[in-house]
């Protein structure tokens, strides 16, 4: 999002071209006939992720022409954004992540986050190591059947970013998903990737912004340690949380991990980890639904135009 130009009367906010151009691809996605406009079902289902949809009353219900049938051509999606964005920029930038499931992808250095990241969106496996030292954002859609189609973010967390990211206690009302990555033939990186949940976890408990976690153990085409194999069935069995899941990225075998995780995010949320602390004061703690999530309109507006410029990335590579 960009401010207006300079000779407006008043201080607007518009969408940037990186944003429009997600907008379009959300609109042809979930276009699902093909027939150049966006039924009521399939509007629905755009924002079925959301609380409710943005534009079901005033000022937005009838400030767009829509044909008989109620239909939205892209002209009217783009011009509805346009003019909440205009209005309300915070929930212009809250309803295009809603459109989504915002998952963090944690975990220790060399575990294999970015290569889960990078054949989320199609991108070739690789042998070279590139340390990541900032977070990364990675978006597409998810199929979990022919008419249903999600948008998942996946956002890679540094190692040395976590204790930033939980310096602020709001800092998991934003995530629907928490993902811990780890190289299975590494006991070292298991036990990082166990401390990592912990850590988030207990931060839940302790702020009542508890989130589902799924662990990834990775580069499964290595041989596993047997420690790391019994010690996962006892950390899924104690914390009540579904059993790491086996992927090669390296050999193409995901075990239907984006589809795993999508279903992870959505609620009834049954992949929420607790502590023994969390145990003993489970009536004193909530999970935070998601309408009442926050998201701070700076970092917010940071993510949707990083967001953006990875899903415009992520399609031309894919043309390419």
């Amino acid at each position: 999002m960009e401010k207006g130009p300079p000779e407006a009367t008043w201080t607007s906010v518009e969408l940037t071209d990186e944003a429009i151009d997600f907008l379009e691809t959300i609109f042809d996605e979930f276009d699902g006939d093909f027939d150049k406009v966006l039924q009521p079902r399939e509007l629905e289902e755009l924002f079925s992720t959301a609380p409710e949809s943005p534009w079901i009353e005033n000022p937005y219900k009838d400030a767009v022409g829509r044909n008989i049938f109620g239909e939205l051509s892209l002209d009217a999606f783009l011009s509805e954004w346009a003019l909440m964005t205009l209005l309300n920029p915070t929930l212009s930038v809250e309803s295009l992540i809603n459109i989504g499931y915002p998952g963090f992808v944690f975990g220790p250095r060399k575990a294999g986050k970015s290569a889960l990241l990078n054949s989320f969106i199609g991108r070739p496996y690789s042998e070279a190591y590139n340390e990541t030292n900032e977070d990364r954002f990675a978006v597409n859609i998810v199929d979990i059947s022919r008419e249903n189609k999600k948008y998942l973010v996946l956002r890679e967390i540094s190692e040395g970013g976590v204790t930033k990211l939980l310096a602020n206690k709001k800092s998991l009302a934003s995530c629907d998903i928490a993902i811990f990555v780890y190289d299975r033939s590494d006991e070292s990186s298991w036990k990082a990737s166990y401390e990592l949940l912990l850590k988030i976890v207990r931060h839940g408990e302790d702020t009542g912004f508890q989130v589902p976690c799924l662990m990834v153990a990775a580069k499964d085409d290595k041989d596993s340690f047997t420690m790391v194999i019994e010690e996962e069935t006892t950390v899924s069995q104690d914390m009540e949380v579904d059993a790491p899941i086996p992927i090669s990225v390296k050999l193409g075998n995901f075990n239907n991990v984006f589809h795993r995780i999508v279903s992870a995010a959505e609620p009834p949320h049954l992949s929420i980890p607790e502590t023994e602390a969390g145990k003993t004061h489970k009536p004193f703690h909530t999970v935070i639904d998601r309408s009442l999530k926050f998201v701070s309109a700076v970092v917010a507006v940071a993510f949707v135009v990083v967001v953006a410029r990875k899903n415009v990335a992520a399609r031309k590579n894919a043309s390419g």
